[in-house]
């Protein structure tokens, strides 16, 4: 019985178009974490591309509300590349929230060409750490890529989106809740 009473409550959500809750806001509310609403919602947003395989969390039991919660996913994007995602929100005192967030992938294409493709986007080259990993950077947006060689001729790649004071800004701009 609860089974039918769950399928038909999906079913009638998908009939008649009610959104389904994201990745961030799942993962959130387990966690009793309810500050930074409108970071969670366009994190969400964010990530409507990729299928989730994997996830952990962590965050402070007690209160949850005013420590970062910290939020690791494993995933698949639509061509079936595997990803993985570490993202970081943390309530201000002033009611606003900072987050970051930082993907990371294995490409099957040499570092070299895609430095070279990502140059095309903007990204300047900032130097070398450890004597093998790149250091991409686009001054337009702030997100930096470290690119390091591995076996195969392929490269692994960790995109940095940074830390932004986000939910002032999407106050002020509703528009990037409600585009995909």
């Amino acid at each position: 019985m609860k089974r039918m009473i769950l399928f038909i409550g999906l079913f009638l959500s998908i009939l008649f178009g009610k959104e389904q809750e994201g990745v961030v806001s799942y993962y959130a509310k387990q966690a009793n974490f309810t500050a930074c609403s409108l970071t969670v919602k366009w994190l969400d947003k964010s990530l409507a591309n990729y299928s989730f395989k994997n996830c952990w969390w962590i965050s402070n039991k007690k209160n949850p509300n005013k420590y970062p919660f910290y939020l690791n996913l494993e995933g698949l994007y639509k061509d079936g590349s595997y990803i993985f995602i570490t993202l970081f929100i943390e309530p201000k005192n002033n009611n606003d929230c900072s987050f970051y967030v930082s993907k990371k992938m294995i490409f099957n294409q040499s570092c070299i060409y895609l430095a070279n493709f990502f140059a095309k986007d903007g990204y300047e080259f900032k130097g070398v750490l450890n004597q093998n990993i790149s250091v991409l950077s686009n001054p337009k947006t702030g997100v930096r890529m470290f690119l390091s060689p591995v076996s195969g001729n392929k490269c692994y790649i960790e995109i940095q989106d940074g830390m932004y004071s986000s939910e002032s800004f999407l106050r002020k701009n509703k528009s990037y809740l409600n585009n995909k």
